[in-house]
């Protein structure tokens, strides 16, 4: 297994992104913009931002298709990443790990599971670890909301 991490967001564009979090040693938070969100996030942190399927098309193209698991966990932000990469994912059609944070409406949740289905996921599932599988339940349009943040766990089709 490959794992490379980047000291820096995916972001819609490059560039130099405000983010905030809810406590001094910036472990939960980030770019609060656009979430209904009623935590006091109230630590700044200046993070630099970069289109993240320009970056790994362009630096890492010859690793891209060995790319078999992505996981996100972007406070909310989960279908924006997932937008941004939607070309990779359409190409390289990894096992896709997700956060449902409890904070997203049921709008927003819906819309992360729609964006899953239109880049055809159809297995679809709450991730749970239990020794033999990390697929739980089964997540259906209807069922994606819940008043708990948890991770989904999606399978190309």
């Amino acid at each position: 297994m490959n794992i490379l991490p980047f000291c820096f967001a995916a972001t819609d564009e490059d560039g130099e992104y405000e983010f905030h979090y809810s406590d001094a040693s910036f472990c939960n938070g980030g770019n609060l913009n656009g979430l209904e969100n009623d935590i006091d996030h109230r630590y700044p942190l200046k993070v630099a931002g970069k289109n993240l399927n320009r970056f790994l098309s362009a630096q890492y193209p010859h690793l891209l298709k060995n790319l078999s698991f992505i996981k996100i966990d972007t406070e909310g932000h989960d279908r924006d990443v997932l937008l941004s990469i939607k070309e990779i994912i359409r190409q390289h059609r990894p096992v896709i790990r997700t956060e449902v944070m409890n904070r997203l409406s049921a709008d927003e949740a819906m819309a992360l599971y729609d964006t899953l289905t239109e880049m055809q996921y159809r297995k679809i599932f709450e991730y749970q670890e239990n020794g033999e599988s990390i697929c739980g339940p089964a997540i259906t349009r209807e069922t994606v909301k819940k008043d708990r943040t948890y991770d989904l766990i999606a399978l190309p089709s």
